[in-house]
């Protein structure tokens, strides 16, 4: 049984890097992907992070 299991281990770990490494291919290098599901390259250097902070709602329970 454990050799079960880090045979799936293994498998699942090299399907990852496979799929990094054609994602990477498909789209160029590094890249994000934004709310909306959109693919923007960017650059190793950029860090730039698009913060949204929550919002607040005002719950109010007066049955009046």
């Amino acid at each position: 049984m454990i050799r079960t299991l880090l045979l799936v281990s293994a498998v699942s770990f090299v399907l990852a890097i496979g799929f990094f490494a054609g994602a990477f291919a498909v789209a160029g290098g590094p890249f994000n992907i934004d709310d909306h599901w959109n693919f923007h390259l960017s650059d190793w250097s950029s860090d730039e992070v698009d913060h949204h902070p929550p919002t607040v709602t005002k719950i109010s329970l007066d049955l009046n």
